[in-house]
């Protein structure tokens, strides 16, 4: 791996082509990126209302309306309380259809979708725990916006094809084909 990472020839961006923007002279054309963050990368936010009925402890049943940032917290360690996040948080088949869904009562999405900025802390209480600020922060120093820098997060519970049934790759094919078709790249 060291030797081929020797011999890969090094980009910069001083190696892009340049090109004429607005008749203001030449500035370095940056190629769009669509970022797929790994697991670490990935935050969900739910909502939940559960009724006593439908968990496996009364202690489970909760009634949260706002949006909240899902991570793993020390607090679901805790006996009892881990059988409330398992039982909430696991995706269910129905064997009927073969389709995947949430617990009931729970509503899930990914946080703040398309954002680059999404991925570059966890939200975890008041803590902000670095994951790519640094990759950001480098691009924005060479350039890039919000606009030529996106982020396309996903389900990390799902296997791709649920994520597939669920639409991501339609809305990651349009989101590239969105930023592309805004800075003109290809």
């Amino acid at each position: 791996l060291k030797r081929l990472l020797q011999r890969a020839p090094e980009r910069r961006i001083a190696d892009l082509p340049r090109v004429e923007v607005f008749g203001e002279g030449a500035v370095d054309a940056l190629t769009p990126i669509v970022f797929v963050p790994g697991l670490e990368g990935q935050q969900l936010e739910y909502t939940i209302d559960t009724d006593r009925s439908t968990v496996p402890n009364v202690l489970c049943a909760i009634h949260q309306k706002k949006w909240t940032i899902l991570w793993l917290q020390l607090s679901i360690m805790v006996p009892i309380y881990d059988q409330c996040f398992f039982h909430a948080f696991n995706p269910r088949l129905d064997m009927a259809t073969m389709t995947w869904s949430n617990a009931d009562g729970v509503d899930m999405r990914v946080f703040e979708y398309g954002d680059i900025n999404s991925v570059a802390f966890f939200h975890i209480g008041l803590k902000e725990i670095p994951v790519y600020n640094q990759f950001i922060d480098i691009a924005y120093a060479r350039g890039y916006s919000n606009e030529t820098l996106r982020v396309s997060q996903y389900d990390f519970r799902y296997a791709p094809t649920q994520l597939r049934d669920q639409g991501w790759f339609n809305h990651t094919k349009a989101m590239v084909e969105d930023v592309a078709a805004s800075t003109g790249q290809k």
